[in-house]
């Protein structure tokens, strides 16, 4: 297991690409993007840069969920460029009806500029059964 800093950030049903939908680049574990449970068997959808592979696993410590990459993000790559490593977590339902502004507020409450994940994550470590939005 390897620990590396990153910039956590969140996306949801109402600002994926394309607008309003779940579809994903890559399905691995999922068909669309989802929060699911985010333990190890049932990982939270994320999305980076083509610098992880799809089905990358990571552990957030601090939100206590797995996620998996099946997903691209354009800020993603961008950050990449300037050296910084940022990864995009789904949160939230997975089709309408959403309470948009309910959704970006957690969205935001949840972002970190510095955010501790484990790559590769051994199956077991603690998972808060707790949904993220």
């Amino acid at each position: 297991m390897l620990t590396m800093i990153v910039m956590l950030t969140l996306y949801g049903f109402t600002d994926n690409s394309p607008h309003n939908s779940a579809v994903i680049a890559k399905p691995v574990v999922h068909e669309i993007a989802t929060e699911d449970v985010g333990d190890y068997e049932h990982p939270i959808t994320m999305a980076s840069s083509s610098h992880f592979a799809f089905g990358t696993k990571f552990y957030i410590p601090r939100l206590q969920k797995y996620a998996v990459i099946e997903d691209r993000c354009g800020a993603c790559e961008r950050d990449t460029k300037t050296g910084k490593v940022r990864l995009d977590l789904f949160v939230g339902p997975s089709s309408l009806p959403i309470d948009r502004v309910a959704l970006r507020k957690c969205q935001f409450a949840l972002t970190s500029n510095q955010e501790p994940v484990i790559i590769n994550p051994d199956a077991g470590l603690l998972v808060s059964e707790t949904r993220l939005c």
